[in-house]
C-alpha cells in the first residue's frame, strides 16, 4: 500500500504508469462506487458521507430485512435528490431474503408468498432512488446450504457434500458426503459418491414404502375376508354374512338358543373385519400418496412410459369411484394399483438434492418479482440482478447458478407472453430486467476447494453476457474478507478483461466492497481503489494516476493552478511554501532568483 503523505520516497519512476499497487485494469475514479453501511438504515447520511469522499456510484441498501424496512419511503427519494445534485448515481442491495421460502430447513408456500411480497417491495423503493433508469437491484440468489464441489481430474466439478430434501414437502433431511467405505462383499475400500447413495436411496426407499403399502393392504384383506374362512359350513356361513351385513342382529341371535353359541365368534369377527377395513382404507390413502409420488417423478423424468401405466390407473379407478364404500371393492382396486406401482421403471424421487426442489421454487419468485417490475415500470424498471454465492451454499456451482438465471428468464417469458406481450418482446424485456451480479469474492472462494485462476476465469466467460452489476473485492480465497482491491489474490483484471470481451462492462456499475477492511483499519478504502485501478488523477483520463501519487515529486503544476495541498504547509515548514513553484512552492516568479534570467 503506498502512502500518500510521503511524497519524496526517493524511488520509483513518477512516468511510469505501472507503479505503485497498480493491478494492471485502469478504470477511471468516476466509475469506482462503494456500499453504504449495511446495518444502518439512516442512508442518507451515509449516502452523504460517500458523496463527501467523491464517490459518484452508490451502493444503497442493508442486509437485514427488518432494518430495511425501517428506512422510510421519502428517504429514497432524498437520496435521488442527492444523486440529481452531485451528478451521481445508485443501485440498490435487497437485504436477505430467501426467495424459495425456507425458512430454518423447512420450505413452506406462505414464507414463498412473503418473500415474494418482500422483494417486490424493495424493487418498489429501489425505483425511488432512480426513476428514469433501469437501477440494479441485487438479490442474494440464495441463503440455503448447497453442494460443495472440487475440482475433477481432467476438468470441471465433482461434488463432495450435496444436501437433500424431501421431494414432497421440502424439507431438508441432512447431507451426502463422499466417503470410503468397507465393503462387506468385498472386503475392500470403495469410494461412494454423494449422488450415486442418493439414487440407490430412492430405489431402497420405494421399495420399501411398496413392501409396507403391500402388507398393510394384504393384512387388511385377510382381516376382512378371514370370517368367510373361518366357517366350513355353508348355513353358518350364510348366517355370519347375515349378521355382518345387518339382515341378522345379536339380538336375533340370542333369542334363539341354537344360534346364541355364534354370538362371540361373529362379534370377534366383526370387530376384525372392522381393523381390516381400517387397513385397506389407510391402505387406499397410500395408494393416493404413492401415485402422487410416481406421477411427479415420471413428469420431472419425462418417462413416457410411466405416465401412460399411471394413467391406465387413474382410468380404471375413475370407472369405480362410485363403489370405493363397498370394502371388496376397494380391495380390488389397491392389489390393482400395488401391481401397477411394481411396474413402473423408475424409481421415484423421494429425496433430491437442495438446488433442484429450490430452483423452481426461486425461479418462480424472481421471475414474479421481475414480472412485476417490467409491468409496472416498463424500459425504467428496475433490474432484478441475482449475485452468485460461495461453495457451500446452494447454485454456487457456476453451471447450477447459470441454470437459475436461464430459468428465471423462462418463467418470466412465458408469464409475458401468458398476459398480453409478444415473445420478442418479453425475451428482449427479460434480458433487461433480469441480469447477475457478479461478486469476484465469492467466486474467488472456490480457491479453497482447490480451484484454480483459470477455474475463476472460466465461470466469468460462462456468466458474462449475463451481468449487469459487478461487486468488486478482495480476499485470498478461504473467506469473503472485502479487502480493497490488490490486497488479496482475486484475478480481478482477468475477470475484467472477460467482462470488456463479452462487452458488458461499459454498462455495468462497479461497487467496491472493503468493509471488512473498513472495520479494522478504520479508514476509508476508497484512495486504495484508485491506486489499485490506477484512476487518473484529473478528468483528463491521462496521466497522471493514483498509482503513481506516491512518486510524484517537483512541480505541482498541472495546467489548473497551484494544486500544492495547504497541509504540507504545516507539515514541512513555513519556509517550504515560500519556494518557486517549479521547486514544490507557492511563489510565482517571473526571473530566477539567481540571475535575474526570465524562468523557462
Amino acid at each position: 500500500m503506498a502512502n500518500y503523505e510521503y511524497i519524496y520516497s526517493g524511488g520509483g519512476y513518477s512516468l511510469d504508469e505501472n507503479s505503485g499497487d497498480f493491478i494492471g485494469y485502469r478504470i477511471p475514479s468516476g466509475r469506482l462506487g462503494a456500499p453504504l453501511k449495511p446495518d444502518s438504515a439512516a442512508q442518507i447520511v451515509e449516502a452523504t458521507n460517500m458523496l463527501n469522499q467523491g464517490i459518484k456510484p452508490i451502493e444503497v441498501g442493508v442486509l437485514s430485512p427488518d432494518v430495511f424496512e425501517q428506512i422510510p419511503q421519502q428517504h429514497f427519494k432524498e437520496i435521488n435528490r442527492l444523486m440529481k445534485i452531485t451528478g451521481a448515481t445508485a443501485s440498490l442491495h435487497a437485504p436477505l431474503i430467501e426467495a424459495s421460502g425456507y425458512v430454518e430447513n423447512n420450505w413452506d408456500k406462505a414464507n414463498q408468498t412473503i418473500a415474494e411480497n418482500r422483494l417486490i417491495e424493495v424493487v418498489d423503493k429501489a425505483h425511488e432512488l432512480d426513476p428514469e433508469g433501469n437501477i440494479p437491484v441485487t438479490i442474494h440468489s440464495t441463503n440455503i446450504p448447497g453442494a460443495t464441489f472440487v475440482p475433477k481430474e481432467g476438468g470441471g466439478y465433482k461434488e463432495s457434500q450435496i444436501f437433500v430434501v424431501d421431494a414432497e414437502t421440502g424439507k431438508i433431511a441432512g447431507a451426502l458426503r463422499e466417503e470410503e467405505r468397507y465393503e462387506l462383499e468385498t472386503g475392500g475400500l470403495k469410494v461412494f459418491k454423494p449422488r450415486e447413495e442418493l439414487e440407490k436411496y430412492n430405489k431402497q426407499s420405494w421399495q420399501s414404502e411398496l413392501t409396507h403399502f403391500s402388507f398393510n393392504a394384504e393384512r387388511g384383506e385377510d382381516l376382512v375376508n378371514y370370517g368367510e374362512r373361518a366357517f366350513d359350513d355353508p348355513m353358518i356361513k350364510e348366517l355370519y354374512n347375515n349378521y355382518i351385513s345387518g339382515k341378522l342382529t345379536e339380538k336375533d341371535l340370542q333369542e334363539n338358543l341354537e344360534l346364541t353359541k355364534f354370538v362371540g365368534d361373529f362379534k370377534r369377527l366383526e370387530r376384525n373385519r372392522g381393523i381390516g377395513e381400517t387397513f385397506l382404507k389407510d391402505a387406499y390413502l397410500e395408494l393416493k400418496k404413492m401415485y402422487n409420488t410416481a406421477y411427479k417423478s415420471a413428469v420431472e423424468k419425462n418417462n413416457q412410459a410411466d405416465i401412460n401405466l399411471l394413467n391406465n390407473l387413474s382410468k380404471e379407478i375413475q370407472q369405480k369411484k362410485n363403489q370405493l364404500g363397498n370394502i371388496e371393492v376397494l380391495g380390488e382396486i389397491i392389489e390393482k394399483g400395488i401391481n401397477t406401482l411394481r411396474q413402473v421403471d423408475d424409481a421415484p424421487i423421494l429425496l433430491k438434492p437442495i438446488e433442484e426442489f429450490a430452483l423452481d421454487k426461486s425461479t418462480e419468485t424472481f421471475s414474479n418479482v421481475a414480472f412485476h417490475a417490467y409491468k409496472k415500470y416498463g424500459d425504467k424498471s428496475p433490474i432484478i440482478s441475482l449475485e452468485n454465492l460461495y461453495p457451500g451454499m446452494a447454485f454456487a456451482k457456476p453451471e447450477d447458478f447459470k441454470k437459475l438465471v436461464d430459468e428465471t428468464k423462462k418463467k418470466f417469458i412465458k408469464k409475458a407472453v401468458e398476459n398480453g406481450f409478444s415473445e420478442s418482446e418479453a425475451k428482449k424485456a427479460a434480458d433487461t430486467t433480469i441480469g447477475v451480479t457478479w461478486d469476484v469474492g465469492h467466486l474467488n472462494m472456490m480457491r479453497k476447494q482447490g480451484f484454480k485462476e483459470e477455474d475463476i476465469v472460466k465461470a466469468t466467460k460462462l456468466i458474462a453476457k449475463d451481468i449487469k452489476h459487478v461487486h468488486i473485492t478482495d480476499n485470498f480465497g478461504y473467506s469473503d474478507s472485502h479487502l480493497p482491491a490488490g490486497m488479496g489474490n482475486v484475478p480481478i483484471k482477468k475477470i475484467l478483461e472477460q467482462l470488456e470481451k463479452a462487452g458488458v462492462l461499459d454498462n455495468a456499475k462497479l461497487i467496491h466492497e472493503a468493509g471488512g477492511f473498513v472495520q479494522h483499519f478504520k479508514t476509508s478504502p476508497h484512495p486504495y481503489a484508485l491506486e489499485a485501478f490506477g484512476s487518473p488523477i484529473y478528468s483528463m483520463k491521462m496521466a497522471p494516476y493514483w498509482n503513481q501519487a506516491y512518486n510524484t515529486m517537483g512541480n505541482y503544476f498541472a495546467g489548473y493552478g497551484t494544486m500544492l495541498p495547504d497541509q504540507h504547509m504545516s507539515m514541512y515548514g513555513s519556509g517550504f511554501s515560500s519556494l518557486p513553484t517549479e521547486l514544490g512552492g507557492q511563489v510565482q516568479q517571473k526571473a530566477s532568483r539567481f540571475s535575474g534570467t526570465p524562468n523557462a
